[in-house]
């Protein structure tokens, strides 16, 4: 499905809170064992926590030659499915 250029701000945002959310998830897999769930245990939300983890994963998708859709504006300001770096243009959104 094809989405309109001018909805990528709305994309960035909701895709990027579905991963970092997924990040600070993961942080908190490896963080607490299964027994403890009181919120005292819970690692707050980090940007600094979930962008290093999502950066990591990145790299070693991209080390693989596994696509990652993680969106971004280029140092231009122009929306990554514009960006030649991009290595999943053939199922983006914005791209098809």
């Amino acid at each position: 499905m094809k989405i309109a250029k001018e909805d990528f701000e709305d994309f960035l945002i909701q895709r990027n809170d579905v991963i970092y959310n997924a990040a600070m998830d993961f942080a908190n897999l490896l963080h607490t064992t299964m027994f403890q769930k009181t919120n005292e245990d819970i690692l707050p939300y980090s940007q600094e926590i979930a962008g290093s983890i999502t950066e990591k994963v990145e790299d070693i998708l991209n080390s693989m030659d596994i696509g990652v859709c993680y969106p971004y504006y280029t140092d231009n300001e122009k929306p990554c499915y514009s960006d030649k770096e991009c290595k999943v243009l053939f199922k983006c959104p914005f791209h098809l």
